[in-house]
């Protein structure tokens, strides 16, 4: 086997990650699934036979490409509450400004 055996792996992560969708009410942007994808695809790779990959190596691109996916996933969220936290903040501050006049 080349490194199809990737595919394979993956495409089983995915079908996982769509199965799950309903428990973890995902949203619609598909970096929310990032997040279930990549711990999905490192759980199966981890636990995949050797001999299912040609390579010894092999295995641990999949496993980097999760890690990758879980790393953007981190900063989406992130980026997400950092822009809450401006926006509670901004709120907070037009309030005071309203109660001093």
């Amino acid at each position: 086997m080349t490194l199809y055996a990737l595919l394979g792996y993956a495409v089983v992560a995915l079908v996982v990650t769509l199965f799950i969708r309903p428990f973890i009410n995902l949203e619609k942007s598909i970096i929310a699934y990032f997040a279930p994808f990549g711990v999905i695809y490192i759980i199966l790779l981890f636990f995949a036979p050797t001999d299912n990959f040609s390579s010894g190596w092999h295995r641990y691109i999949g496993m980097a490409i999760g890690g990758i996916l879980l790393f953007f996933f981190y900063i989406k969220v992130r980026n997400y509450v950092n822009k809450k936290r401006f926006e509670e903040e901004a709120a907070r501050l037009a309030m005071e400004e309203a109660e001093a006049d």
